[in-house]
């Protein structure tokens, strides 16, 4: 049994498939892009957007640590989108800790 049973767009009755949001069905909505701009990533701002503001000028010990650091935020703006919240939860915390080793191994 799911904790977030999947919903059905309110025009078609289509499964939507891991949107949350009835307005992003792809039948109905056919332009809406998966790729480049999915519904879960682009609530006011894209994500990528505010990935790319929060970089400028950022002083992190090395380039997997920017990597981890833009990962972590990136599962945490979407887990309340994609009906996983717990595993994209997982997967921030699985990255935190790398970015917290890498500042470790730097101070060293």
């Amino acid at each position: 049994m799911s904790i977030h049973p999947k919903e059905k767009c309110y025009k078609c009755g289509n499964t939507l498939n891991e949107n949350l949001q009835p307005s992003d069905c792809s039948i109905c909505n056919p332009n809406t892009d998966m790729v480049n701009s999915p519904p879960h990533y682009n609530k006011v701002i894209e994500c990528i957007e505010a990935m790319k503001a929060m970089s400028d000028g950022a002083e992190l010990p090395s380039s997997h640590a920017h990597y981890c650091w833009q990962t972590i935020f990136k599962y945490i703006w979407r887990h309340p989108y994609k009906g996983k919240p717990v595993e994209d939860l997982r997967k921030a915390e699985y990255y935190l800790k790398r970015l917290i080793n890498e500042y470790d191994e730097n101070i060293k």
